[in-house]
């Protein structure tokens, strides 16, 4: 009794609790499941505390449902959607959902998490991720203009970050600041994913990386970091969450930064 093998089985369980909506099920046996590394285990669970127990799910359910693109991730979904409906999520979180999904070349995820917003955009987003140049030519319009305008730059930046960088010049205007600051980031990633020279300039273009996904802030810092540009890249770490800006690497790269500026400071003393 108590073996992994036998937790192992319970995971199973729980998920096949979950598919069936078995909630009264699932909280028996859920307290008991040990390892607590199934995402989707996670999911349902978040989907029960916040249907039943009306539990602010917000921060960690983002995190979870962030962190996988693949379409049909029914647990996170779920969990979502209750999430929306219930004010815990809001409209933000759902377009960041569909950009990590547009991004990962996940475009089913991207109408799933939108047609929580409003159904008529699963056919856009379908346009913008077939064709995102016709798509940016013919001048999204409605309401929901300029974010899609954001999805089709940064399908564009998956094959040519100099290109999307061309599109953002003449969309970003109409962007949310918050909105434009998240596709630049991507930009400069996917640039410096192709040791482009050009990954650092795009970086500087984000004002505030402190609301972006994890991944992004990280590949700004090392954005900066290829550019030399110590006091770019302590700001980039300061604005990480804690947890993050603690880990070892990070926290190596912030005093390596705080160095760099005292240097620099040193170098023309105030004058008394």
């Amino acid at each position: 009794a108590g073996s992994y093998q036998e937790d192992r089985l319970r995971n199973d369980w729980l998920l096949l609790a979950g598919k069936r909506r078995d909630f009264v099920t699932f909280t028996q046996h859920h307290p008991a499941f040990r390892m607590q590394d199934d995402r989707n285990v996670t999911c349902y669970a978040l989907a029960i505390d916040q249907s039943v127990r009306g539990a602010n799910t917000a921060n960690e359910l983002r995190k979870e449902w962030w962190a996988k693109q693949a379409a049909g991730d029914d647990a996170c979904d779920l969990a979502a959607g209750l999430a929306y409906m219930a004010k815990v999520l809001q409209a933000t979180d759902l377009w960041g959902k569909a950009r990590l999904a547009i991004d990962a070349g996940q475009p089913a995820a991207a109408r799933a998490a939108l047609e929580l917003l409003d159904p008529s955009l699963s056919a856009q987003v379908a346009q913008l991720n077939g064709n995102p140049a016709r798509y940016l030519n013919g001048g999204a319009g409605g309401p929901h203009a300029s974010e899609l305008s954001a999805l089709a730059v940064i399908k564009i930046a998956g094959t040519d970050a100099d290109h999307a960088a061309v599109a953002i010049s003449t969309q970003g205007a109409a962007m949310q600041p918050a909105t434009r600051d998240w596709v630049w980031a991507t930009i400069a990633r996917r640039a410096a994913l192709n040791l482009k020279d050009t990954a650092s300039l795009y970086g500087k273009n984000v004002r505030s990386s402190a609301a972006l996904p994890p991944e992004l802030q990280e590949w700004l810092v090392r954005t900066a970091l290829r550019a030399q540009d110590w006091q770019l890249v302590r700001t980039r770490i300061e604005q990480m969450p804690s947890d993050l800006r603690r880990q070892s690497s990070w926290a190596y790269w912030l005093g390596r930064a705080q160095a760099a500026g005292r240097s620099f400071v040193g170098l023309y003393p105030r004058s008394a």
